[in-house]
C-alpha cells in the first residue's frame, strides 16, 4: 500500500503539534500542516496539477478564522478534483447541530477535543481504508475502460469496407455494448432491389465479433436470445 498523505488543518499550533505526534507514533509520517482552510486550498491547488489527488485524508478544525471547517468541506465537495478526499472534523465544540451540519457538508466523521489518541487513530484507519478501496475501484474502472476502448478499436478495424454494386449494397455498422455480456444483437438490415441483407453481431467479451450474412431471409435462421446466428 502506498504512503497515505494526511493534512492537519488547525489555527492553533499546539493542536497541530499534538496531532502530529499522534500520527507519527501510529506510523504515519507523510502529512501536510496548514494554519487555515485557505492555506490548505493553496496547497491543494499547487499539487493538483499532477493529475492525482494529493491527499488521502484531511483532519480539519471546525472553528477557524476567515473560513471554518464546515465551509471548507462544502468547497471541497464542489471541486471534482478533491471531493473524494475524506474529511474528519476535529473540534472542541459539542453542539450536535453543528456536528450534523459538518457531516451534511461533506465530512465523514468527527473527533472531539481534547483528542483521544486511540479514538483518533482508529477513525483515521477506517477513513484511509475506505479511501484506499475507493482509489482501487477508480483505477480498476479506468483500466477496464481503457481495455474496452482498445477492444473497440480492434473491432472497428475488422469491419469490412462498404461494398456497392448495381443491385447490392453492403455496409458494416459498429454497435458497442455498454455492459459486459454474451448476447447477440441484430445489426442493420439493408434493402436493395429485391434483396435483403442481414447482419448479426456478437459482442461477447471472450470472443471476437461473429458475423453472419445471407442474401435472403429464408436462408438465414433468426436466433433465440444468447445464440449466435448461422447460415443454414
Amino acid at each position: 500500500m502506498k504512503p497515505m498523505n494526511i493534512a492537519i488543518v488547525d489555527d492553533n499550533p499546539v493542536n497541530v503539534i499534538v496531532i502530529e505526534k499522534i500520527l507519527k507514533s501510529a506510523g504515519y509520517d507523510a502529512f501536510w500542516k496548514a494554519s487555515s482552510a485557505r492555506e490548505l486550498f493553496m496547497q491543494l491547488e499547487e499539487h493538483a496539477g499532477k493529475g492525482k489527488s494529493p491527499l488521502d485524508l484531511i483532519l480539519m478544525d471546525m472553528m477557524m478564522p476567515e473560513m471554518d471547517g464546515i465551509e471548507a468541506c462544502r468547497l471541497i465537495q464542489k471541486d471534482d478534483r478533491f471531493r473524494d478526499i475524506p474529511v474528519i472534523i476535529v473540534t472542541a465544540l459539542g453542539d450536535s447541530n453543528k456536528l450534523a451540519e459538518a457531516l451534511e457538508a461533506g465530512a465523514i466523521d468527527y473527533v472531539m477535543k481534547p483528542v483521544n489518541k486511540v479514538e483518533l487513530v482508529a477513525r483515521i484507519r477506517v477513513a484511509l481504508r475506505l479511501k484506499y478501496e475507493k482509489d482501487w475501484h477508480k483505477e480498476n474502472e479506468a483500466k477496464i475502460r481503457s481495455e474496452l476502448e482498445l477492444a473497440r478499436q480492434v473491432q472497428t478495424g475488422v469491419l469490412s469496407l462498404p461494398f456497392k454494386k448495381e443491385k447490392l449494397e453492403i455496409d458494416a455498422v459498429y454497435l458497442p455494448s455498454f455492459e459486459l455480456a454474451g448476447i447477440c444483437t441484430p445489426g442493420t438490415a439493408l434493402t436493395t432491389t429485391g434483396t435483403e441483407l442481414f447482419f448479426w453481431i456478437s459482442w461477447a467479451t471472450a470472443f471476437p465479433p461473429l458475423w453472419s450474412a445471407c442474401l435472403s431471409p429464408r436462408l438465414c435462421r433468426i436466433p433465440s436470445p444468447g445464440m449466435y446466428p448461422r447460415n443454414l
